[in-house]
């Protein structure tokens, strides 16, 4: 947590609230009469996407993939959303689904206060009210921060409105995906020369020349599938942009600004509870116990009696697990394995076994199981899977002795290692999907730290470093992270894809539905094909 950004934030906003209502009609004539004003405008569009990132969003794109679900637990629904979450990872949703409904208008609240905040700064005299800020690469930002909304919404549902004005259209029409990324490709590459360096003041949290350019990366590395056709066969591929990928890959390795960025020495070290010291997190969404908050993993993750073993002062929940097929592409000597809690679990003292709490293991020792074989005769579906089946994810550091269900630790979106591991990939695609020297290198180099230098599997070679391997290292560094769902549609295994109680689903599912109440009150939307 950066205690800059949230003291901004907080104290322009109270905090209390992030879903208010957006209203035309204050005016930067009418309200922004002071510092404090404009800068609590600013803020605003930032404060709106920590009550959905690590919520919402993280939901569609994690727990519809093989990384993670969230089963019943002995006979008991998940607590999230029911049945609609079990949906997810059966890939059953529908277009009434409220969990898809909340993340469809959560992201396009973010692009209407973003839209608010630019219409709203325009007309300020920056100099006038001492701000403090550049005027130009302020508007320069929150173009760019709209461009990450419809990033994401492009990302998650295809075919949808681009609207700069609130209320303007009132009705806006649905456009194709291809022209919702020449959009956010235009509104980055137009923006992005004015935007403040590493280093400057007051940038933690904010979209910096770097964090456009990892945006950028991402946008083409997956340029393929958004100006592809979506059918209800599925996907018609568009045009591949590597050569492009490769280009804003290298500005932010060449990156010197403000020191540049750097591989963490440590594997988890982007994910502590301090994480705004990580020197490789390119742009994170800032999080707080207090002001910020949402960022809930000790609470949704651990079993009840882990209460016992961090000294909380509330028990968590035990919704969230990660399954076999996704645990075993971990190797005991790779040292990212440490995120998995798994095995016999202990209070504190290291010596007290924990209890199970319910069915027929109720009172014996709590012994995680991530493959699904605890004992003869069990079984594991999602509608079956007891309270012990699952490893526990742990990769962001635990406050222990915490006395509430939130976390200080920032969500990292883009740091350096996806910048080694997209370049490597988008120099395979070129090279017709065969590793050369520079990608193995790139590959090598993000992996160092996670074995012993004598370890024989630490390195991998131009022969053993294939496009699937790549994806099972891409799963094992970004494990939890929000990527995977992105990173299954582009390898085609999304809905192809076979694992756990997910059987294969149909092509068409790579996005998300429209809303159905959207289409109601949009006439202008469109379905997407196959809902």
């Amino acid at each position: 947590m950066a205690s800059v950004f949230i003291g901004c934030l907080c104290s322009s906003l109270s905090c209390t609230k992030l879903d208010e209502t957006v209203y035309s009609s204050i005016t930067a004539g009418s309200f922004f009469k002071t510092r404090e004003e404009v800068i609590a405008n600013y803020i605003r569009p930032f404060s709106h996407i920590v009550g959905s990132y690590e919520y919402r969003i993280w939901h569609l794109n994690t727990l519809t993939t093989d990384e993670t679900s969230m089963p019943y637990k002995d006979g008991t629904p998940p607590a999230d959303g029911g049945d609609q979450i079990v949906g997810l990872h059966w890939h059953t949703w529908t277009k009434d689904d409220s969990e898809i409904k909340n993340t469809f208008d959560a992201l396009y609240r973010g692009v209407g206060y973003t839209n608010a905040t630019i219409e709203n700064m325009e007309g300020v005299d920056f100099d006038k009210l001492r701000v403090g800020l550049d005027k130009q690469s302020v508007l320069a930002e929150l173009k760019i921060y709209r461009a990450w909304y419809y990033f994401m919404i492009m990302d998650m549902f295809g075919n949808v409105p681009i609207v700069e004005k609130v209320g303007e259209p009132l009705y806006p029409p649905t456009s194709e995906r291809k022209d919702v990324f020449a959009y956010v490709e235009k509104q980055i590459l137009d923006n992005m020369d004015k935007l403040a360096d590493k280093g400057t003041p007051n940038t933690y949290g904010h979209i910096t020349k770097a964090a456009a350019w990892a945006l950028l990366a991402k946008l083409y590395l997956n340029a393929e599938i958004y100006t592809g056709k979506l059918t209800a066969n599925g996907l018609q591929p568009g045009t591949a942009r590597w050569d492009d990928c490769i280009k804003y890959c290298d500005k932010v390795l060449n990156y010197t600004g403000g020191g540049g960025y750097q591989l963490d020495a440590n594997w988890n070290d982007p994910f502590k509870i301090k994480n705004e010291l990580s020197k490789e997190n390119i742009f994170v969404v800032v999080y707080d116990t207090t002001y910020a908050t949402e960022m809930r993993w000790n609470y949704k993750n651990l079993h009840p009696e882990h209460q016992k073993t961090y000294g909380f002062g509330f028990a968590p929940v035990n919704r969230a697990m990660t399954h076999n097929n996704f645990y075993k592409l971990f190797g005991n000597t790779d040292k990212r394995q440490q995120q998995w809690l798994v095995g016999p679990q202990f209070a504190a003292d290291g010596v007290t076994p924990l209890k199970c709490l319910t069915g027929a293991q109720k009172g014996k020792p709590l012994v995680l199981d991530p493959l699904f074989v605890n004992a003869p005769g069990d079984t594991a579906t999602m509608l079956t899977a007891k309270e012990f089946h699952g490893a526990r994810n742990i990769k962001y550091e635990l406050q222990k002795g915490s006395k509430i269900s939130q976390m200080s630790n920032d969500a990292p979106v883009f740091r350096l290692a996806d910048i080694y591991l997209m370049k490597a990939e988008a120099l395979m695609r070129k090279n017709g999907g065969a590793a050369n020297t520079e990608a193995v290198n790139m590959v090598n180099t993000m992996r160092a730290r996670c074995f012993s230098t004598t370890d024989p599997l630490a390195k991998y070679t131009t022969s053993t470093l294939t496009l699937n391997e790549l994806l099972n290292e891409r799963a094992r560094e970004f494990a939890w992270e929000g990527w995977r769902r992105n990173d299954l549609i582009r390898f085609n295994k999304f809905t192809s894809g076979t694992w756990w109680d997910k059987k294969p689903s149909e092509a068409w599912r790579i996005v998300f539905p429209i809303p159905s109440v959207s289409i109601s009150i949009n006439p202008n939307l469109k379905q997407n094909p196959g809902y």
